[in-house]
């Protein structure tokens, strides 16, 4: 080819893409889940595969627009770890090596209560899908939730006990080193107390204890009608076991940390309640197409935690959308100012916490696995 001919050519795709642009960066979201111990297997594996849906989706719709320009996003993930220094540093990794623009978790509330520390000195926007200690959000304006507080099924457990099962008497066993398993062991038995009960007995107990021998003995001679369990699995499935072969023959309640569909094919659990975050009730299109999609993907039925992840990520989509920005102040703006989204939690407002304001599910369990009873105390 003549240099004339090959100068003509080049000129011309020059010219041809005067009015391209370059491709927009994609937009950066960092994931805290627990990719270690027995964690990954009921919380952070749904975790990343919920959220992995959620952006796959906002890709395939052509992604966030953003300043007139549309822009993919991309999740960078980092394990949460099984101690709090690991969730921090996580954070601050994908803060500042990762460059992310907001945070997606952690789940546990003890994680969630030291990165939101982070987050909020940082002013990088922070949404926890199941975290539900109400210091996490207090006071933090760069941090939201899609779970309700402790504060909520406390009190929707502490009511139902006396107004739906009629029980006078009432026994805690929790863990006194934990931040949520303490906090709803104060509602509860604040709430039980002011609602005419008594509560019998308080135990407690530290996670490197698994036996309740004498704290189990201690709460048998009261005999209480109700006794709270906030405990996380696979704890709970030993504390009934425990507490049956000591003679307890109290309902025995717990909280959404519970699953419980494992619970519910263990005999002693026959009978027990707990809290939820979500229900998958199909009647409701938003929430069966969404189990569809999910089922479809992965092979199995979506959880409390992978509903609550998928809102997190589209809640966060949605502010960027409504901001058109990145930028963390007007992320925050965004979020705070959400009204109505419609989640498959239910429907989302934020009040000036950061907490959602939506009820408990109560669920009974049984060898079919858990059943809706509506929500605590109705």
């Amino acid at each position: 080819m003549s240099r004339p001919r090959a100068f003509s050519l080049a000129l011309a795709a020059v010219l041809g893409c005067a009015g391209c642009r370059e491709p927009a960066p994609p937009i950066r979201i960092g994931l805290l889940p627990y990719l270690t111990g027995v964690r990954i297997e009921f919380s952070g594996q749904g975790t990343m595969d919920a959220a992995a849906m959620a952006v796959s989706e906002i890709n395939a719709a052509g992604g966030l627009l953003v300043a007139g320009q549309r822009h993919l996003v991309e999740l960078r993930i980092r394990d949460a770890g099984e101690q709090v220094d690991v969730a921090t540093a996580a954070a601050r990794a994908l803060i500042n090596q990762d460059s992310v623009i907001a945070l997606i978790g952690p789940q546990f509330s003890r994680d969630a209560l030291a990165v939101a520390m982070l987050a909020e000195g940082d002013r990088t926007p922070m949404i926890t899908p199941m975290a539900s200690l109400p210091e996490v959000t207090r006071n933090r304006p760069f941090v939201f939730r899609v779970a309700f507080t402790d504060d909520v099924q406390g009190a929707s457990l502490s009511r139902f006990a006396r107004e739906g099962l009629h029980a006078q008497r009432a026994a805690v066993l929790y863990d006194v080193a934990d931040d949520y398993a303490r906090g709803l062991a104060e509602t509860f038995q604040r709430d039980f107390i002011a609602a005419g009960g008594v509560i019998v007995a308080s135990e407690t107990f530290t996670t490197d204890a698994p036996f309740y021998r004498d704290q189990l003995g201690r709460i048998a001679a009261t005999r209480p009608e109700v006794l709270f369990l906030p405990s996380y699995m696979p704890l709970v499935q030993g504390q009934m076991e425990q507490a049956r072969a000591a003679g307890i023959e109290a309902v025995f309640l717990g909280t959404d940390v519970w699953d419980g569909n494992v619970l519910a094919r263990i005999p002693v659990a026959e009978g027990a309640y707990q809290t939820a975050q979500w229900w998958p009730d199909t009647t409701v299109a938003a929430i069966a197409n969404f189990m569809t999609r999910f089922q479809d993907r992965y092979g199995r039925r979506p959880a409390g935690t992978e509903a609550a992840t998928w809102d997190a990520v589209r809640l966060l989509a949605a502010a960027i959308q409504a901001a058109g920005a990145t930028e963390g102040t007007a992320l925050q703006a965004a979020l705070a100012a959400t009204s109505s989204f419609q989640g498959v939690t239910g429907e989302i407002s934020f009040d000036p916490d950061g907490n959602p304001t939506r009820s408990a599910v109560l669920l009974r369990l049984g060898p079919g696995g858990p059943v809706r009873i509506g929500p605590p105390g109705r």
